[in-house]
């Protein structure tokens, strides 16, 4: 088939390797987001998605809106059979979405009807699901309304964000290489989605995923993992604002020692102590165990390194509170 795909991010950029190797497919064209500022620094960058496709050598357009007329004239040029779209960041208008001859199909990593909209992988992990997924949807007017085809899921377990990221992508460029070929064959077996189960997953908030001590530690625990560059999880220690890379809940079995469960039985939502070389932050429900961070300006590190350059911290109960 005859592709122009439309994808941003990492995400997108991994289910555009696979398309681009599977030599199934011909992709004639790649459209992306404008370079812009997407890490420390000034200087503009190519997005995830653009990068590949110069390095494939395939064409790439850089539209800053979807709205012009005239690029429903040049994606009709370009004479797609199916437009394949991957965490675009941009709405599609439905003139152009009747422009290919098979319409344009969705990599949405969600199991829809659950999680339509702009963070599903976040807001699945925030919520507990018990599973992500991925699956291919025939794009429509409506947000994230369309058919669907070949789920995919993947067990949430402790897994990080940019961990379950990079498996459901992996998994949504499967997903669109089988819709691919059943499109081809006019068998694609489409799935209607039920109104009564859907569920939206709205963009994140610049601080959403900062946590504080009026959460439970599994909310915490759930942010950290949830968290990313774009959507840190931000925390004051002692003061000392860091990014919280990895931690757990302190489990039973932890607090079977006698020891720890002395140290921490007296501790109230906002403390922070040191015990053993493990660093624990006491919430309004349960003990965060934090096992890596990255302070401000500085390099990532251990629990122990970082207490190691907070004086007393051993001897005493020191206070933990939100960055916001």
């Amino acid at each position: 088939m005859r592709i122009v795909f439309m994808g941003t991010p990492a995400f997108a950029a991994i289910v555009l390797k696979h398309l681009l190797a599977s030599k199934m497919h011909d992709v004639c064209a790649v459209f992306t987001a404008p370079d812009a500022v997407r890490s420390r620094g000034s200087h503009l960058e190519t997005s995830a998605v653009g990068c590949i496709a110069r390095d494939a050598d395939v064409p790439l357009y850089q539209p800053a809106s979807c709205k012009n007329p005239q690029l429903i004239d040049t994606l009709a040029a370009l004479q797609p059979d199916v437009i394949c779209v991957a965490a675009y960041g941009m709405l599609l208008p439905e003139a152009l979405l009747n422009v290919a001859r098979y319409g344009a199909i969705n990599v949405h990593a969600s199991l829809l009807p659950r999680w339509r909209g702009a963070a599903p992988i976040e807001r699945a992990m925030l919520a507990g699901d018990t599973y992500a997924g991925v699956c291919s949807m025939r794009m429509t007017a409506a947000l994230d309304a369309g058919d669907f085809c070949f789920p995919k899921r993947v067990a949430l377990g402790e897994l990080s964000y940019d961990e379950l990221s990079e498996q459901l992508a992996c998994l949504g460029a499967q997903s669109l290489l089988e819709c691919l070929d059943a499109l081809a064959e006019n068998s694609v077996e489409w799935h209607p989605q039920e109104s009564a189960l859907v569920t939206y997953a709205h963009k994140l908030t610049k601080d959403e995923l900062y946590f504080s001590p009026d959460e439970t530690a599994l909310q915490a625990c759930r942010k950290i993992r949830a968290s990313s560059n774009a959507h840190p999880a931000r925390v004051l220690l002692a003061g000392r604002s860091v990014r919280v890379m990895n931690a757990s809940v302190l489990d039973d079995v932890a607090l079977n020692s006698p020891l720890l469960h002395e140290r921490l039985s007296s501790l109230c939502a906002g403390d922070m102590c040191f015990h053993a070389k493990r660093l624990f932050l006491a919430c309004k429900s349960g003990i965060l165990e934090i096992h890596s961070l990255i302070p401000s300006g500085k390099r990532a590190m251990d629990s122990c390194a970082f207490a190691s350059g907070i004086q007393g911290i051993k001897h005493a109960t020191l206070v933990w509170e939100s960055a916001k």
